[in-house]
């Protein structure tokens, strides 16, 4: 009776099954790279959305050279290629500033290859980075410039506003001077304030006409005609009841307002 044969190593002292290598190298395909490469970023600790932007714009590249493309075998003008094909030949809008970023992904991928002597040199490297710029706002033209150092030129120059507010300010101080001596009284029935603001309302009255018959002060004057009239109304209220003025101030402005309408001035 033959003897049964007994294995040479017992199973606890057999060697495992042997397992693919997971070594990256010049063979590797660059699925297997990129895989690696996601890995090697997560290892870094970088932020998820700096991972998702390596991640998309490599998946990009895998698809237009292929997964099972040989990173040993990739070159310069493979990289070139893709570039171009992503500016012109896509058919989806590239700024480039997207392109700038996208060529950087691929130098650091192909320089963390190299680094780690997976591939002999690093074949993004001799590409050069185009200086993206943010186009400059658009400069006046010389009419434009001469335009607005002529509008310029003319509000300095327009005293208008100042005087008559100059004057508003003297016309108070009359007034309240002469109510402090007793001789306001004895001039009008009426309280200081409302002299004021009717003083006021007849100053600015004046500053709007000039305005609109002289042209080199002409501006819009409907803020400052509804502003008097508001103010002269105001002051006549003392005399007459506000329950009374006020309609008529308020009739008065919505025919100025109508008018200016209807003449466009």
């Amino acid at each position: 009776m033959p003897s049964e044969q007994l294995p040479l190593l017992s199973e606890e002292e057999a060697p495992p099954p042997p397992q693919e290598a997971t070594t990256l190298n010049a063979h590797s395909t660059l699925h297997r790279a990129l895989e690696a490469f996601h890995d090697h970023m997560v290892s870094q600790n970088l932020s998820i959305h700096t991972i998702k932007a390596f991640d998309s714009d490599l998946r990009l590249f895998s698809r237009y050279v292929g997964p099972r493309a040989i990173i040993g075998n990739i070159s310069t003008k493979q990289l070139e290629d893709f570039l171009k094909y992503l500016r012109y030949e896509r058919g989806v809008p590239c700024k480039l500033k997207s392109l700038a970023r996208r060529l950087t992904t691929l130098k650091v991928f192909f320089s963390w290859l190299a680094e780690e002597g997976v591939i002999l040199s690093n074949p993004a490297a001799p590409i050069v980075h185009h200086r993206v710029s943010t186009p400059l706002p658009r400069i006046l033209s010389e009419k434009e410039i001469v335009q607005l150092l002529t509008a310029t030129e003319k509000w300095r120059r327009d005293p208008i506003s100042a005087i008559a507010w100059a004057l508003i300010l003297i016309w108070a101080g009359l007034v309240l001077l002469a109510d402090s001596l007793g001789t306001l009284a004895t001039l009008v029935a009426l309280p200081a304030w409302s002299v004021i603001l009717i003083g006021a309302g007849v100053i600015l009255l004046l500053e709007a006409a000039l305005r609109l018959l002289v042209p080199a002060y002409r501006r819009p004057v409907a803020g400052i005609v509804v502003l008097a009239i508001i103010l002269i109304a105001i002051g006549l209220s003392s005399a007459f009841g506000i329950l009374t003025i006020l309609p008529l101030a308020l009739v008065i402005i919505g025919l100025y307002l109508l008018i200016r309408g209807l003449t466009g001035r």
